[in-house]
């Protein structure tokens, strides 16, 4: 059992052995809230420094949340195997599970998930072995193996031209994390054909698995566990997504995650402008304007309203933090006749609608929060030019 640091700042890896963390101590905002709640870090293969280089990075605009964070230690401390993360796009599910095992120091592993997989992206499959990467060799993924069949046809085949084997097993991400004692990471799994999922039902639960192709059963050692982040099922909203099956769908906890809380992101947004320069007072009038709009925008989205106008874009958290990124960059659009705010908004967000009506809707809320009218960088010019003309008959 072994529990390690992040590689950003002199990772030392500690020795074998179960360390506890009170919940008040993985972060500041949680002094005095709950300090019964215990979360046991473990995972069983030896130290070894390389495994490191799998905790997550540290996200340093990210909240921790008292109520997602107590979800993720009860979950982490229980026996049940598999977690769903569900939600809307942009409300920080990836990025939960991501700085919950970054602060307690723990590897993690993440498949992006899509209806092309198939078992062999969890289990495993043969790999040649000049494409096998140091990342699967520090994972402990590459099996080396002398089971009768492939291997054993391999090898004398090899052996007959005087070259050296060309092929080894490779675990796939579900079982590596499994026989690690790690959590993974699954990422749009409703985005999996029902078939490819199924295929982890034994897993879900814990339960030993037998690899065919290497004669070998791997049993999951204590600290695996398998997240999955999850869409809501809104029809024309997420393309390329299945109703799994509700054998697979019973293995799983599910969570609902929504949106951080207003004076979270307003928070995260103010200290953003502070750190670029702002004045503190304009800093958090920026900020509360801006949250305000996502507000009001993810209340008209698609995923969570079902008027005939509903929006087909939101604003996430990061959203919003790129919108503050861009209206700083771009402070200077107004020595031509634009708002930073609306220019900025158009590049990190409503450039991406495909109706101009959503696009406009969008920067119509923009503007009736924050008074600024939204003027296109093409009619800004039109208006630049048909003055110059004026000023020059």
């Amino acid at each position: 059992m072994t529990t390690a640091t992040n590689t950003n700042t002199n990772t030392q890896v500690k020795p074998r052995g179960q360390a506890k963390l009170p919940l008040h101590r993985l972060h500041k905002q949680f002094a005095a809230i709950d300090t019964s709640v215990m979360i046991n870090i473990h995972h069983d293969l030896e130290a070894k420094a390389s495994y490191a280089s799998f905790i997550p990075a540290e996200n340093p605009v990210y909240q921790h949340r008292l109520d997602e964070t107590r979800m993720m230690v009860v979950f982490q401390n229980s026996s049940h195997i598999a977690l769903k993360l569900i939600g809307p796009k942009g409300t920080g599910k990836t990025t939960l599970a991501e700085q919950f095992y970054q602060l307690i120091g723990c590897p993690l592993l993440t498949q992006n998930c899509d209806e092309t997989m198939d078992r062999s992206n969890f289990i495993g499959s043969w790999v040649l072995t000049s494409e096998i990467t140091q990342k699967q060799i520090d994972s402990n993924a590459v099996i080396e193996t002398d089971k009768q069949g492939m291997a054993s046809m391999m090898a004398k085949l090899t052996k007959a031209v005087g070259a050296q084997p060309k092929m080894k097993f490779v675990l796939g991400s579900v079982l590596t994390a499994a026989q690690n004692g790690w959590p993974v990471l699954l990422n749009e799994y409703n985005a999996l054909n029902p078939n490819a999922a199924l295929a982890l039902n034994d897993l879900l639960e814990g339960k030993p698995v037998y690899v065919e192709q290497i004669g070998r059963t791997i049993t999951p050692k204590k600290g695996f566990k398998i997240i999955a982040t999850v869409n809501p099922e809104s029809p024309g909203l997420y393309a390329g997504r299945h109703s799994q099956d509700t054998s697979n769908d019973d293995r799983f906890w599910a969570y609902n995650v929504d949106y951080p809380e207003f004076e979270v992101e307003q928070r995260i947004v103010s200290e953003y402008y502070v750190a670029s320069g702002m004045d503190s007072v304009e800093a958090i009038a920026n900020a509360k304007a801006m949250v305000e709009v996502a507000t009001k925008v993810r209340a008209s989205y698609m995923g969570s309203s079902n008027a005939s106008a509903a929006l087909e874009q939101t604003i996430s958290t990061r959203g919003l933090v790129s919108w503050a990124e861009l209206t700083v960059f771009f402070s200077n659009m107004t020595d031509r006749g634009i708002s930073p705010m609306h220019y900025a908004l158009e590049i990190a967000i409503t450039n991406h609608c495909k109706a101009p009506e959503s696009k406009e809707a969008i920067h119509r809320i923009a503007t009736e929060v924050s008074g600024a009218e939204y003027v296109s960088l093409a009619d800004a010019d039109k208006k630049a030019k048909a003055v110059q003309t004026a000023a020059t008959v």
